[in-house]
């Protein structure tokens, strides 16, 4: 299979992110420790798109049992991400050379922030996202819309992504799906050149 195109997860594979710094910046304008399990529940309906911003940071600072302004809370929610450069070069060899799209799950508040912060999103021309789509990874729904809206072939589109049910679900759906890790970035290289892509 020689590749069309390339499809990218963006949590851990281009972006690495630790939402324990978002604990650990709302515990520093006092109060208890987060209940965890709540702020995961809820940050799951946030990421279907089953709850508004506005309607999301009211809840999330009634769970962390905080008064903080809308804005500080929005913040310690994105500030939990960093680059992981090793991807970043492959991306920039790969643009220009194929066409290049997101698949992620992820949240409103989470994806304006990245996309004006970190410059390597703008090198992909089109994404499908879980809050957008009202579904999520490794829901089949949302690989058979990213591949309609992406107008692909999946037989010949690579999908990259860290978490071994979605590359199962990708597999499901048709993509030839290639499980990413920064510890064996060594290894992602050479499936990309097994599969003929060069210059990575």
């Amino acid at each position: 299979m020689k590749p069309e195109a390339f499809i990218f997860d963006i949590g851990n594979v281009l972006l690495r992110f630790d939402y324990n710094r978002a604990f650990r910046a709302v515990q520093a304008a006092g109060g208890p420790a987060p209940d965890r399990a709540a702020i995961e529940a809820l940050g799951h309906r946030y990421e279907r798109g089953g709850i508004e911003s506005g309607a999301f940071l009211e809840q999330l600072g009634t769970i962390t049992h905080h008064a903080l302004p809308d804005a500080d809370l929005a913040r310690a929610w994105q500030d939990i991400f960093e680059p992981i450069p090793a991807v970043w070069d492959v991306v920039e060899k790969l643009h220009g050379r194929y066409p290049l799209y997101l698949l992620s799950n992820t949240n409103a508040l989470q994806h304006d922030h990245i996309v004006e912060r970190y410059p390597i999103l703008g090198k992909f021309s089109d994404g499908v996202y879980s809050y957008q789509a009202g579904c999520m990874k490794p829901e089949p729904e949302i690989f058979t819309r990213a591949i309609a809206q992406f107008g692909v072939s999946p037989e010949k589109t690579v999908y990259v992504d860290d978490v071994t049910v979605h590359i199962e679900a990708g597999r499901r759906a048709g993509l030839h799906a290639v499980q990413y890790d920064l510890a064996t970035h060594g290894e992602f290289l050479a499936a990309l050149q097994q599969l003929g892509v060069t210059g990575v």
